[in-house]
């Protein structure tokens, strides 16, 4: 369902928050820490963010025969007899998320649900079954996904219309790449590259909207390595469908050519970045030289005398840093340096911002050798967030969390100089949008050492935003003793939406059974479309079966508003999602948001990213 997500909450998209939006999920982790076993005081988690997490008592996950013979039904049922576009985009997507757990007979007969929505009068339902489809993560439904995008004779008739609007072809790329992203099926994988490069080269699509999602779609399939780089010239390179090698050098030829729009081709970059960056087996020297030859391209198009675009420019910052390392090679020299050197970046500040997270990546990511790279990088951080100037102290301060973050992943030894400046900066902060940016930056750390300055800034703060960031921080790091501030919070945030989700997230993390039962009660209540969106989303988040029957009781009651029974789908599909991470994640992370189209991410609310 589109509900208008983070558009209607964070309008500046120059703002640091925009970036945790779309990128917050593999850092949250979220279901994957909802649901695991208690940590004690002699456990490693304990001194990594998990020091207080003893008292709580853990959300009890929705059991796949409460799925199966409660949820499912009723969303099938409700989703048949419903005439309301609000509770069909609802149901239509609930489904989806659940689907992929019941393989075989229930899959299909999902599918079979989906399909005839293609065909809804109204074009949001519509482009939404599309997008359905490929979250349902069904290899049988990539013909008719593909069959859409290209706008064929069969797509037509899925559709029953003279032609396949543009936008739903554009949710049908999306879907495809879903899809194919999630299928362990290497032909229906190679199939999926094929489609979205061929409706690529077709495309005549003034608005962006198609060529972007087909980019976008080909960087999230990525195909085995053959281990050797083909040969010859350009006209006779092997076809993207042929290996990652082939994939990777189509997208630099793209890059090199004008043959695309300004919008496609700022998602370029980044696109290559995520190809680059996802596993698979090959020999180094293959993988280097296409890393060394991608990275090549991207510093041109940051020399100061480039004819590079601002939106390209932003995605070739971004892109640097999924794809460079902190060992002494020359390649990787050279983007550290021109990531650090902000005055070769122009005058463009979210070109600057982007810069100070893709170092402290950059930083993080051990190489072929000694990790020379990792001072420079620490100290320049350090520098720009001990300088305090607004906007460079939040991204540098979001940098430094990453790289420090990265760091111990990787193995190497915490640095407690990056933690101490992260908690002396939020010590001395006093503007709302610093102590977020800070908060966040000393969760995403694990810095236990910043819970009393946490819990006091809580106390102390008013506003919003700051007050939801300073709760999720406390639940990412686990601090139970701040529960009950933090469900005072909860039930006193009724007009304040994204407080109370980021005050339920928190209260699920920190394992308060209380707070379902909070949520629950200000759902049936709640009035506002940002309210409803925001208690749904974090109903669903915690996951917690207590809440399936309140919600079920919701979504059947017709005395309801469609709006409230849709946003009841919602929160069941997300409470018995499949992934351990939400689907739109494989769009999100790493995309230059900036450079949206309509169809991507829209700020009336109806682009695939807006959906829940």
């Amino acid at each position: 369902m589109a509900t208008g997500g983070a558009s209607s909450l964070l309008p500046d998209m120059t703002d640091w928050s925009f970036w945790w939006e779309f990128n917050k999920e593999p850092l949250l982790d979220l279901r994957r820490n909802l649901f695991r076993p208690e940590p004690t005081t002699g456990q490693e988690g304990f001194y990594l963010g998990d020091g207080y997490r003893r008292q709580g008592k853990r959300s009890l996950r929705a059991s796949p025969a409460t799925v199966r013979q409660k949820i499912v039904p009723a969303l099938l049922s409700t989703l048949q007899g419903t005439s309301s576009n609000d509770i069909a985009t609802g149901c239509l997507i609930a489904l989806a998320k659940i689907g992929e757990d019941h393989r075989g007979h229930e899959s299909a007969e999902l599918e079979r649900a989906l399909r005839p929505f293609l065909a809804d009068p109204s074009q949001q339902v519509a482009e939404t079954a599309a997008a359905a489809l490929g979250i349902l993560a069904n290899d049988s439904s990539a013909m008719l996904l593909s069959d859409l995008l290209g706008d064929t004779r069969a797509g037509r008739r899925a559709v029953a219309r003279s032609e396949v609007p543009y936008r739903t072809r554009a949710f049908a790329a999306y879907g495809l790449s879903i899809l194919g992203a999630q299928s362990p099926n290497e032909d229906v994988r190679r199939y999926v590259v094929h489609k979205l490069s061929r409706a690529l080269e077709a495309s005549q699509d003034p608005s962006s909207n198609l060529t972007t999602a087909c980019v976008l779609g080909l960087g999230r399939v990525p195909l085995p390595f053959r281990g050797v780089l083909p040969e010859g010239r350009v006209e006779d390179a092997l076809p993207a469908t042929a290996s990652r090698e082939a994939q990777i050098l189509y997208l630099l030829d793209a890059l090199g050519s004008q043959e695309l729009d300004r919008i496609a081709q700022a998602h370029l970059p980044t696109t290559l970045g995520t190809l680059l960056q996802a596993p698979g087996e090959a020999p180094f020297e293959v993988k280097e030289t296409l890393r060394r030859r991608t990275a090549e391209t991207l510093l041109a198009k940051l020399e100061p005398r480039s004819k590079a675009h601002r939106e390209l420019r932003q995605s070739c910052v971004l892109a640097l840093g999924a794809i460079g390392d902190n060992d002494a090679d020359a390649i990787d020299e050279r983007i550290r340096e021109r990531l650090l050197d902000r005055s070769s970046l122009g005058s463009d500040r979210q070109s600057i911002h982007f810069a100070l997270i893709a170092a402290g990546q950059v930083g993080a990511r051990d190489g072929h050798g000694d990790p020379v790279g990792v001072a420079p990088i620490r100290s320049e951080l350090m520098r720009t967030l001990a300088r305090g100037r607004s906007d460079s102290l939040r991204w540098s301060a979001l940098g430094l969390a990453l790289l420090e973050r990265g760091l111990r992943q990787g193995g190497h030894l915490y640095n407690a100089s990056s933690a101490q400046g992260l908690r002396a900066a939020l010590e001395e902060s006093r503007s709302a949008p610093d102590i977020s940016a800070l908060a966040i930056a000393c969760g995403i750390l694990g810095d236990t050492g910043a819970l009393e300055t946490l819990v006091e800034k809580l106390d102390q703060t008013a506003t919003e935003s700051a007050q939801g960031k300073l709760c999720l921080a406390l639940g990412i790091l686990g601090e139970a003793r701040s529960i009950d501030l933090i469900q005072g919070i909860a039930r006193k945030s009724t007009y304040q939406p994204l407080l109370l989700r980021e005050a339920a997230m928190a209260l699920g993390l920190l394992g308060d059974r209380e707070a379902a039962g909070i949520l629950t009660d200000k759902l049936t209540k709640a009035r506002s479309l940002s309210a409803q969106a925001s208690i749904a989303q974090a109903l669903g988040r915690i996951g917690d079966e207590a809440s399936v029957d309140p919600l079920l009781s919701m979504l059947e009651d017709r005395a309801l508003t469609d709006r409230a029974r849709s946003f009841a789908a919602v929160a069941l599909g997300i409470l018995a999602d499949k992934d351990p991470l939400p689907w739109n994640t494989i769009l999100s992370v790493g995309t230059n948001y900036t450079a949206a189209p309509p169809t991507l991410f829209d700020a009336a609310g109806f682009g695939i990213l807006n959906i829940l």
